[in-house]
């Protein structure tokens, strides 16, 4: 689960910080389409929807009606370009994360993402994912990094028309802003604003804290597996303090 946040030092209003309203996402990695849909059919999805009755559907329902503002919005990715870096884990009690909550103060935070979301033109998705392809990882061996993956919407129109989205996880932000600051990320930006956009406005910046995380024996993206399908839902809560 991921809390939307503002960075330090930049602004709520920049013209790049995205509007999106929602301010949390649930942000689900599988290695493949079947393994989600044989997750989504099974006992596993009952449990985390309620216990799978109807009576249990409905308290869940109920309960959420006083926390969450609108439904929650799924959507479903490709994953492009997976590149991991260090490996985590994270203590589980059957499975599940057991995190006191007290519904005064937010959960502790486990990892930190920055996203990039870009409205990509039709016709020119091909030349995007070239330039992407063939952009060095300056990644590799930066203290703190996770994961990266570029996310291909998976829909033939994108309903916000963000089609695309470039996503890195951290260890934690100040592992972010140590890279955001340094000479490899000045290098690599440097080369990708020399090549032809392929996109009509500048991508649209978000970043959140990642909490309750669970991730398999090989950490958060398992590199001996293809992953091609990312599941998020994204939803407005009511009764959080401010984005922070």
């Amino acid at each position: 689960m991921f809390r939307k946040v503002n960075l330090p030092g930049m602004p709520p209003s920049a013209s790049s910080v995205d509007p999106d309203p929602f301010n949390y996402i649930s942000f689900t990695l599988w290695a493949t389409k079947d393994d989600f849909n044989a997750w989504r059919t099974g006992e596993a999805f009952k449990e985390a929807h309620g216990g799978g009755g109807i009576v249990d559907f409905l308290k869940l329902i109920g309960t959420a009606l006083f926390i969450i503002d609108g439904s929650p919005k799924p959507a479903f990715y490709d994953a492009l370009l997976v590149n991991t870096g260090e490996q985590l884990s994270f203590a589980t009690d059957n499975g599940w994360r057991n995190i006191p909550a007290d519904g005064e103060n937010f959960l502790p935070s486990d990892i930190f993402m920055a996203q990039n979301k870009f409205k990509v033109l039709p016709g020119r998705e091909l030349d995007f994912e070239s330039q992407w392809a063939s952009r060095e990882s300056r990644l590799q061996g930066v203290p703190g990094f996770v994961a990266f993956s570029m996310l291909r919407r998976d829909a033939d129109k994108a309903d916000d028309g963000y089609n695309y989205i470039s996503s890195t996880i951290w260890r934690n932000m100040d592992a972010f802003n140590n890279w955001r600051t340094s000479d490899a990320f000045k290098a690599s930006h440097a080369a990708a604003s020399e090549q032809p956009k392929c996109y009509d406005e500048s991508p649209r910046l978000s970043f959140f804290e990642g909490k309750l995380t669970l991730v398999n024996d090989g950490g958060i993206l398992d590199t001996s597996s293809s992953l091609n399908l990312m599941k998020t839902s994204t939803s407005s809560v009511s009764t959080s303090a401010p984005v922070a």
